[in-house]
């Protein structure tokens, strides 16, 4: 989860930076492999840059420790729910990478939190999946 995410001096604008500079080269073959109907490489190609960016944006992080309030990692319960206390107010971005049905999948969301507000957001259809 990221705040602020289009300033490239927070974890969301350098998430966002990332992701684009990653998909920029393949963006040719995006094109030529969707003509052929080749989703699940698409898949495969999209999946590889929210990896890379998400990894970029960790070290970025570890980097400028006094942004490490703006990139929050959580893991599911046995359920597989998740919940997140203590966020400020904001807009924030929310990246879930995992699997669902056996396939390597993601899911993107961007939420504007009042204070005092709780909320639950659905993420049931995934950006991108792939079998693994």
């Amino acid at each position: 989860m990221f705040t602020h995410r289009f300033d490239t001096d927070t974890a969301g604008g350098q998430y966002t930076y990332r992701l684009q500079k990653l998909l920029a080269p393949a963006t040719k073959q995006v094109k030529a492999l969707a003509k052929n109907g080749q989703r699940d490489e698409i898949a495969r190609l999209y999946l590889g840059s929210v990896d890379g960016s998400l990894a970029a944006v960790t070290g970025w992080v570890s980097k400028h420790p006094d942004r490490s309030s703006q990139l929050r990692t959580v893991r599911p319960d046995a359920q597989g729910l998740w919940s997140l206390d203590g966020l400020n107010a904001g807009s924030y971005e929310i990246v879930v990478r995992g699997t669902v049905a056996e396939k390597d999948a993601d899911w993107e969301a961007s939420v504007d939190l009042h204070p005092s507000q709780t909320m639950s957001l659905s993420l049931t259809t995934p950006r991108f999946f792939r079998q693994p």
